[in-house]
């Protein structure tokens, strides 16, 4: 089944610009497993508004088929020797939504937007790293940063989870309240049900002539992994994604009537550890869990074996990947003697916070209370929506939580969110509280610029999350795609199935 799945990885990530060879024009109607959460995508938006973004805002660049920055709103960047100063190089005759010039001007705006906005998504990092900024005219513009960063650029680039994009200022009003998106995309706004569709329409004077193919495209919510698919098979929707695990282990043996199934590169699931929580501030009840989690077997109950159990973030065979980690083994007995020396002899209880939306992480949490209870915690699930479930995160009011983190190009695009002091999933993802020797590292990783040093400090800090356990990794499953037959030219590619680099702007529709 790994090699079949493999395959399927391969082949959806090849093929990033096909041609099309069907009648362009028509609805194209998408099964979504959750709302948009918020269209300002300035803020945090749930999973799905993540992938609506490059839809309708842009970023300066954005990944390639090898998960590597390409040219998107900026066609080309130089950064300086020491690491200290990017340059982008705009791209000419771009214009937003409502018919006004992209230029540098633009690009500060949001840049500063982020920074003087409370909940604004890149606030923290682009206060942490950006200095000044430059724009010597405009199509070009210059950060100077206030101290090294070999990996910052991956700011700009990184598509999975979130990526910065440009809006028009003129999404927002006079008092700075956001109207609607206003971007450079390939489609525009068009109307937002919340709680039932997204729909947006073609953008007929996109920078690229050639795209987009569809005249519209409906995302319509379906919660439910079995409805969506059950949407798939009558036509009424063309793609989805998130099936039921079964139904991919099936078609991919099997075409299904009607249907393909395709795969992309997926994403690695995680426990997190609020560990303001006072059992889980002590390490050695952290290390505890890690001992009862038997991961083999939690990844064939979860993924039916389509996944990869993996005690670090960056799984067996991608480029970040840590061979010599050494993880904390399964043995129960083990935690119960952690659990005692950390004054816990008779276990605690925790609750445990997962998106319903995302079967995977409600699974996964079932899966970890039946372990736990070997070892004498009674661990409580608590599922809710996605949009819930993300506000509740952020504010830190939460104990534990699974999220699903997919492949960024560059380590430092998680780490520096999560781990860091003031990144924009701290709260989020570990209570605000930080691991001085992992803080450091980070530090040291990204001013060096040598790559087989840098290399070595990423190397020590996967052992370092498995040694500090203020996460633990569980395994990595594959996004999984429905496609009908009546769909052509569509290549969900890596970590995600609709941005403007590929996908949905490529997809042509047959009678």
């Amino acid at each position: 089944m790994k090699s079949r799945l493999l395959a399927g990885v391969l082949l959806a990530t090849t093929a990033l610009f096909p041609i099309s060879a069907f009648a362009d024009g028509g609805t194209l109607i998408i099964g979504v497993e959750a709302d948009q959460g918020k269209v300002d995508y300035s803020q945090n938006p749930s999973l799905q508004g993540t992938n609506t973004a490059t839809l309708i805002n842009e970023g300066l660049l954005i990944p390639d088929e090898n998960n590597s920055p390409a040219p998107a709103l900026a066609e080309s960047w130089v950064v300086s020797d020491d690491a200290t100063q990017i340059t982008f190089n705009l791209r000419k005759g771009v214009k937003f939504h409502d018919g006004s010039d992209f230029n540098a001007a633009d690009v500060v705006w949001n840049i500063e937007h982020h920074m003087n906005t409370e909940g604004a998504l890149f606030g923290p990092i682009f206060k942490q790293f950006i200095a000044s900024i430059d724009t010597p005219d405009d199509h070009t513009v210059v950060l100077n940063l206030s101290k090294p960063s070999a990996s910052f650029i991956g700011t700009f680039a990184d598509r999975y989870d979130n990526m910065f994009v440009i809006q028009a200022p003129e999404s927002f009003d006079a008092d700075g309240n956001f109207i609607e998106p206003i971007g450079t995309g390939p489609f525009k706004f068009g109307e937002w049900v919340q709680g039932d569709s997204l729909t947006l329409v073609k953008n007929e004077n996109y920078w690229n002539a050639d795209l987009p193919k569809v005249d519209e495209v409906v995302m319509k919510v379906i919660a439910d992994p079995s409805s969506r698919l059950n949407a798939l098979r009558s036509g009424d929707v063309h793609i989805t994604r998130k099936l039921p695990f079964e139904a991919v282990e099936a078609g991919m043996e099997t075409k299904p009537e009607g249907y393909r199934i395709a795969t992309s590169i997926g994403q690695t699931i995680t426990t997190n550890f609020n560990i303001n929580y006072e059992p889980l501030a002590d390490v050695r009840v952290r290390r505890a869990f890690a001992h009862a989690l038997n991961r083999e077997d939690m990844n064939l109950a979860v993924t039916f074996g389509l996944g990869i159990a993996t005690e670090q973030y960056y799984p067996a065979g991608t480029p970040w990947h840590s061979p010599n980690v050494k993880p904390l083994e399964y043995n129960p007995e083990k935690a119960r003697e952690l659990l005692a020396e950390a004054g816990y002899p008779d276990g605690f209880e925790v609750t445990y916070m997962a998106a319903h939306n995302n079967p995977e992480l409600v699974e996964a949490a079932n899966v970890w209370q039946a372990m736990l209870a070997e070892v004498g915690i009674d661990l409580k699930v608590e599922a809710l929506d996605e949009a819930t479930s993300i506000n509740r995160s952020f504010s830190g009011d939460w104990q534990m939580q699974s999220y699903g983190f997919g492949m960024f190009s560059d380590p430092d695009t998680l780490y520096l969110k999560a781990f860091y002091p003031d990144g924009i999933y701290w709260a989020a993802t570990t209570g605000s509280n930080a691991i001085d020797e992992i803080t450091a590292n980070l530090d040291a990783g990204g001013a060096e610029g040598d790559p087989e040093k840098r290399r070595a400090i990423y190397d020590e800090i996967a052992q370092q999350l498995v040694d500090e356990a203020p996460w633990i990794f569980l395994f990595n499953y594959p996004f999984s795609y429905g496609v009908s037959d009546k769909v052509e030219n569509y290549t969900p590619l890596a970590n995600d199935w609709s941005y403007a680099g590929g996908g949905l702007p490529y997809a042509t529709l047959s009678d």
